[in-house]
C-alpha cells in the first residue's frame, strides 16, 4: 500500500472483451481484494454469493476477498470493465452501499471514470491514490442510479425543462 493513509487502497483496473467459450475458474482464497464488474455487452454467468447469476449489458456485480471466481461467457462476446481495491476497510466500505450480492441492473457504464481510474494507477502519487478513491465512490454512486439516470434520459429531461423555462421567461419579457 502507499504511505498515504486512505479509507481503502486502489489496486487494479481493466477492460475485457472475451470470446466464448471463455471461462475463468479461480478457487477460494486466491484473490484477497474487492472486485467490481460493470458489463458493457454480451452475457456471462458468474458465481455470486454461492449462486450462478446471469449478467448482461448494464449489470453490475462484485466479489469480496477470498471468494471463488467462476465466470463464463455465454454469448459470442462478453465485454466488461472492472476495478479492484483492498485494505483493512475495503469490504466494509463496499458493503455499506448495501448493493445486492447477486448483482443488479444499473444501465450504461460510466466508462470514462474507469478509464481515468486506470490512468491514475500508472501515476502512483498521493493525489492519484486519493483521486482513485474518489472515482471508486463515483462509480459506486453511478451503480446505484436507475438505468434511465445512467443513460442520461433524466439529464435530458431536466435540460429540456430548463430550456422551456428560459423560453417562457423570454416570452414574458418580450410581452412587457
Amino acid at each position: 500500500f502507499p504511505e498515504t493513509p486512505l479509507p481503502f487502497y486502489p489496486r487494479s483496473a481493466g477492460h475485457f472483451l472475451l470470446q466464448a467459450p471463455w471461462r475463468e475458474d479461480i478457487p477460494i482464497g486466491e484473490k484477497n481484494f474487492v472486485q467490481l464488474f460493470w458489463f458493457l455487452r454480451g452475457e456471462a454467468e458468474l458465481l455470486l454469493n454461492g449462486k450462478l447469476c446471469r449478467m448482461q449489458a448494464g449489470d453490475v456485480c462484485y466479489h469480496l476477498p477470498e471468494e471463488a471466481h467462476f465466470h463464463r461467457s455465454i454469448s459470442e462476446y462478453t465485454e466488461y470493465r472492472w476495478l479492484a481495491f483492498d485494505g483493512e476497510n475495503a469490504v466494509k466500505f463496499l458493503l455499506d452501499f448495501n448493493y445486492p450480492r447477486e448483482g443488479w441492473h444499473a444501465g450504461a457504464c460510466p466508462e470514462s471514470l474507469f478509464v481515468e481510474y486506470g490512468d491514475r494507477l500508472r501515476e502512483m502519487t498521493p493525489y492519484s491514490y486519493r483521486r482513485m478513491c474518489a472515482l471508486t465512490v463515483e462509480i459506486l454512486a453511478c451503480a446505484g442510479k436507475t438505468p434511465e439516470e445512467n443513460s442520461g434520459v433524466v439529464s435530458a429531461r431536466i435540460e429540456q425543462r430548463f430550456q422551456e423555462l428560459i423560453g417562457e421567461r423570454k416570452l414574458r419579457l418580450s410581452c412587457q
